[in-house]
């Protein structure tokens, strides 16, 4: 069964786009999408990590139903373009993490009306510092994940807010009783 589950396709198309300039860098997005499938795909959205290059050059796993990889660029650019401690300074600006998800928002924007993914059927998942970005996004973008999936992350800032969003018919979070997580 495992062999099975972690089975490649034979092609994938890749798609790299750059949507806007933060700061003097380059954000967009990395897209993978099975070369043999034309109609809407549900999307597996991550924003990157920021000590990870691109992961959309890994291959797509495969399922009974195909489906697209899409990889927002954020922290990551800022990461790998500073030293470690000029990285710090810049990601305690305030503003920065609102300026970024507007970038991302942008991003994905451009990649659902450019190709063919299913709007209805976005999940955004993330381990470590990808998981937390995927809490930030829940709190500021609750209508657009059919779930939410962060793994290892941190708990959100505004974790009332976070589970408020997501308690809404729809979206995924909590234990579906209005009353957050458990524990």
């Amino acid at each position: 069964m495992l062999a099975s589950a972690l089975a490649w396709p034979s092609e994938v198309v890749r798609h790299s786009e750059t949507v806007t300039t933060l700061r003097g860098q380059a954000l967009g997005y990395h897209l993978v999408l099975p070369a043999d499938h034309d109609g809407p795909l549900p999307v597996i959205l991550m924003p990157a990590h920021p000590t990870h290059r691109d992961l959309s050059s890994r291959r797509l796993p495969r399922t009974e139903q195909p489906w697209a990889f899409l990889q927002l660029d954020g922290y990551n650019v800022f990461y790998r373009s500073r030293s470690e401690r000029a990285y710090l300074r810049l990601v305690r600006r305030p503003g920065l993490r609102a300026a970024i998800r507007e970038a991302q928002a942008a991003a994905l924007a451009h990649a659902l009306t450019q190709y063919p993914l299913d709007p209805n059927h976005v999940v955004c998942t993330g381990i470590s510092a990808s998981g937390s970005a995927c809490w930030d996004l829940a709190i500021h973008w609750p209508g657009v994940f059919a779930g939410v999936w962060p793994v290892s992350a941190g708990y959100p800032v505004d974790a009332q807010t976070c589970w408020q969003n997501l308690d809404r018919p729809g979206c995924a979070g909590g234990r579906g009783d209005g009353r957050g997580p458990p524990g």
